[in-house]
């Protein structure tokens, strides 16, 4: 279980903290901005506070995934 923390650590913890600094729950660019137009991107920075669950359940996806990975490496080598 440990391992798996760390993975989700890795994958979550560390690119989100920056976004949440700056979020304070209003759009992180003008109405007007080009990068509205892009259709992940422009969704989460018109819904900055929509970033942290969708992120998080991504992030507990591949967390569980590099987790997996590692203990059949792991059990290959014993």
């Amino acid at each position: 279980m440990k391992a798996f923390w760390i993975n989700f650590g890795y994958v979550f913890v560390v690119p989100v903290l920056p976004f949440i600094a700056i979020v304070n729950g209003t759009a992180l660019c003008s109405p007007d901005s080009p990068l509205l137009d892009i259709p992940v991107l422009g969704f989460f920075l018109a819904n900055p506070l929509w970033f942290v669950p969708v992120y998080g359940a991504f992030a507990l996806l591949v967390a569980k995934w590099l987790t997996d990975r590692e203990r059949r490496a792991a059990a290959r080598r014993v």
